[in-house]
């Protein structure tokens, strides 16, 4: 039960993983799309273990950030930093045939999404004490669900019209 006092807050931050979980939906089916143009199945066991060591490097950059920033700034580094690597490999994306480029695209999705959900639950557990967390987190994190199901669905709609490497002006957006 949200109380009124709360209400705009949790509103707040449903939004903002709403719109953050649709943009990462919609930037792995381009990166797992054109993956799989290109590479065969068999090359997704090593996306996933060059996915774990950027994961690692990830979550030790965000813990020193999170020890010397501010979560404001943790937040707008955040943000910054996911819409440079969408664009960047927007931009990037006349390199498509090259594995190189679609091993770290592809694994860049875990990256995005770790960022992501290490920002935002940064700040749910600053702004909120533990009997709210307890009553709020799952009212908060229900943003995500839809947001995965209309990013996904979009995509189908969307890819005939603009095509696939274009999802990506989409997820920066």
């Amino acid at each position: 039960m949200i109380r009124e006092s709360e209400a705009g807050l949790v509103s707040k931050l449903f939004i903002f993983e709403f719109f953050q979980g649709a943009a990462i939906a919609i930037f792995y089916t381009s990166a797992v799309s054109i993956f799989l143009t290109y590479l065969p199945v068999s090359d997704l066991p090593k996306v996933f273990v060059l996915a774990a060591v950027l994961l690692w490097v990830t979550g030790f950059v965000y813990n020193k950030l999170e020890h010397h920033q501010s979560i404001q700034r943790i937040i707008l580094i955040g943000l910054l930093f996911n819409l440079a690597l969408i664009l960047g490999f927007k931009i990037m994306m006349p390199l498509k045939e090259n594995p190189v480029f679609l091993f770290l695209f592809l694994a860049s999705f875990n990256v995005v999404y770790l960022f992501n959900n290490l920002e935002f639950w940064g700040l749910a557990s600053l702004l909120f004490d533990v009997r709210q967390s307890k009553r709020l987190f799952s009212i908060v994190s229900a943003g995500d669900i839809p947001a995965k199901m209309i990013g996904y669905i979009s995509a189908v709609l969307i890819v005939p019209l603009i095509g696939t490497e274009n999802l990506l002006w989409l997820a920066g957006g």
